[in-house]
């Protein structure tokens, strides 16, 4: 199994450039994912506030409303009906946004990976792929969306302060405090997240890749009647996967508990000093229910932008493992868009027709070389000659390279030197050309009978 560690790093974009392009690769999903946040934003937290306020200071003589009683029935059922229409245009943008982004990112991914040498092994184990396909991938639609509720909820504080401000500029700069300490922690605990995600991702991915190749090897664990060393390593795994898992958990959870008492607190303290102004009658009842609603607005959205600031640095990480499983690929691989159409038949599959060039007369290998990286093991100088109508076999050791030169042969290990020959002529690219139907590759399986 390949290890890592956890802080390693690769080349790759950062995740806001990923995100961007993202936004780009769906332009007018992530539109209306940004008119439904603004309008149920609207609805839910600015709205009710403004009709909190005038229903209170008309029933306490305080101010007299403009458009009478059933002003503020409309202005409520107005406010019920943008809810219900956010409601569908986040169904109708949301959705396809978690289907062709992902399927974008991995089909990106997947490109990339089977550009390398069929037999040439992932930078990372079978697991940590997976894990990168299924929960790495994930996260970038989510951000997708999630751009949208920063961006309206910067202007909904705006909006709040502004509203704040015209009754008491001097409580409402008080409001400001909590933004700033989520702030300050948010910066502080960067480098923990980042180490913490990393951790458990690496931990996750070493579990699933050790299942996979416990399956892969299942008859030569029975008859090395190594199944209870097996579980004990398995469980081992497991362990220390639920320690990290537990750890990252537990500190997004402190570092939210934080984000949430810090918000709360601040709007207890500011409450009270509403209150003392409501005695001296510089407040009305109307303003305070208007402070009490933005202001727990505002703790939300502050509680929110602390725990998606630290979201954002393990998305971090997300990106850079997705960009080591590409290894090599060029820094806009991951983002390069094309067509993805989940709608509609599938496309017909078409088989290359058999011409006359296709057809064997002669292969040969001169000085064919490969060795494994940082090892000396592999195959040097080999020459081979296969002629139509005869059989040829080759025979071995365990570990002398027949398979290495076949794979080498076929184009799925890259060469070192040597050169192949089809038919008299010069294969410059083994892997593209050794395909059907020119040939086929069958693996070995081997049997164990009882």
């Amino acid at each position: 199994m390949t290890e890592t560690t956890f802080d390693q790093k690769v080349p790759s974009l950062p995740a806001w450039r990923v995100i961007w392009e993202m936004m780009r690769f769906r332009p007018w999903l992530w539109f209306i994912d940004l008119l439904s946040v603004t309008l149920i934003r609207f609805c839910w937290q600015i709205a009710p506030a403004l009709i909190i306020k005038a229903f209170f200071d008309m029933i306490t003589g305080e101010a007299p409303l403009r458009f009478g009683i059933w002003a503020i029935v409309a202005f409520a059922v107005a406010s019920w009906v943008g809810r219900v229409l956010a409601s569908y245009g986040f169904y109708y943008a949301d959705v396809p946004i978690f289907a062709d982004i992902p399927t974008l990112l991995r089909k990106n991914l997947l490109r990339y990976i089977l550009r390398r040498p069929g037999a040439s092994p992932l930078p990372d184990s079978p697991g940590e792929a997976v894990s990168r396909f299924k929960n790495d991938v994930s996260e970038i639609p989510l951000f997708v969306i999630l751009i949208n509720d920063i961006l309206v909820g910067i202007i909904i504080i705006a909006v709040s302060i502004f509203l704040m401000t015209q009754i008491s500029p001097s409580v409402t700069l008080m409001a400001l405090i909590p933004l700033i300490i989520v702030g300050v922690v948010a910066n502080l605990a960067t480098r923990r997240i980042e180490h913490y995600r990393r951790a458990s991702r690496q931990a996750t991915g070493d579990v699933t890749g050790f299942i996979g190749e416990f399956f892969g090897a299942v008859q030569a664990v029975k008859v090395a009647t190594a199944e209870r060393n097996v579980i004990d390593y398995f469980n081992k795994l497991n362990e220390e996967r639920r320690k990290l898992t537990v750890r990252e958990k537990l500190f997004d959870d402190v570092l939210g508990s934080i984000y949430r008492n810090t918000s709360t607190l601040g709007t207890g303290v500011i409450l009270i000093l509403v209150g003392q102004s409501m005695r001296a009658g510089t407040f009305t009842l109307g303003d305070f229910s208007l402070f009490v609603y933005l202001l727990q607005s505002m703790s939300d959205l502050t509680t929110f932008a602390g725990m998606l600031a630290a979201r954002y640095k393990q998305l971090d990480v997300s990106v850079q493992r997705m960009y080591r499983l590409m290894e090599n690929a060029p820094l806009d691989a991951l983002i390069e868009q094309s067509k993805v159409d989940l709608d509609g038949p599938l496309p017909e599959v078409t088989y290359a027709t058999k011409n006359a060039s296709d057809r064997l007369n002669e292969l040969v290998a001169a000085k064919l070389t490969f060795h494994y990286p940082n090892s000396t093991n592999g195959i040097e100088g080999v020459n081979l000659t296969l002629k139509r109508g005869t059989l040829t076999v080759i025979t071995g050791r365990i570990g002398s390279g027949k398979t290495t030169l076949l794979r080498t042969l076929l184009g799925l290990l890259p060469m070192e030197s040597g050169e192949i020959w089809w038919n008299g002529e010069v294969i410059t690219s083994p892997g593209d050309f050794f395909v059907p139907p020119r040939c086929a590759y069958t693996a070995p399986v081997q049997q164990h009978l009882a």
